[in-house]
């Protein structure tokens, strides 16, 4: 995951691997590629083979 895009509701954990939405919004520094209307991070590098989301 890319933690500069996640919106503040996502935390961003384990290597960047992984995330989960919160009630508290996180103090993230600002960033022009972060969300800011829906709990949505991006991935932080392409992804091949067999990939999923939960």
């Amino acid at each position: 995951m890319d933690p500069n895009t996640a919106h503040t509701r996502l935390i961003v954990f384990e290597g960047n691997k992984k995330t989960t939405c919160v009630k508290e919004h996180q103090a993230y520094p600002d960033h022009p590629e972060r969300f800011e209307r829906f709990e949505q991070v991006l991935c932080g590098e392409i992804l091949t083979g067999r990939c999923y989301w939960e």
